[in-house]
């Protein structure tokens, strides 16, 4: 018989097939994983907007605090015939304005290693996010390699 027998063509040809959508299938994945990318920095966006509102909210409420707090202690030297010129007074004030710094300073460095800790778990999802598409990428590259294989070899028995 000259040619390929049709049952051999038709396991080539589903083999060949079977290539083809491997490589397909390989854009697919990259599609996937372009997804998952962009779905992960979205969600890191969103977080961080949250976090720096939060943060400016907890500064405003903390500084109206401090103003309501020092006008109250001003109304009260005035009320003892003292100024917040003065020495006590003055020292007072002072060091409320500086425990409020202190203590936002504190509160700065908190929000900052929130910021760090989303920075850290987008960095992360992105490198499992790589891993599992280069285990996918050699899987694939392997299933193609192997129907690569048996095309080659169906064409190089004799006939």
């Amino acid at each position: 018989m000259s040619g390929i027998e049709p049952l051999t063509a038709i396991a080539l040809g589903q083999t060949a097939f079977g290539a083809l959508q491997g490589i397909g299938s390989a854009s697919a994945a990259r599609a996937q994983t372009d997804a998952q990318v962009q779905s992960v920095a979205a969600n890191a966006v969103r977080q961080r907007q949250m976090l720096q509102l939060q943060q400016e909210a907890d500064t405003r409420k903390r500084r109206n605090l401090l103003e309501r707090t020092a006008a109250r202690a001003r109304v009260s030297f005035g009320a003892r015939g003292l100024s917040d010129a003065d020495g006590s007074a003055g020292a007072l004030l002072s060091g409320i304005e500086n425990e409020f710094e202190v203590e936002q300073a504190a509160r700065d460095r908190v929000y900052g290693l929130q910021m760090a800790g989303i920075d850290q778990g987008i960095a992360d999802s992105l490198v499992r996010i790589e891993h599992a598409r280069s285990r996918n990428l050699l899987d694939q590259q392997s299933d193609i390699q192997r129907r690569v294989g048996s095309l080659l070899r169906w064409g190089l028995k004799p006939r």
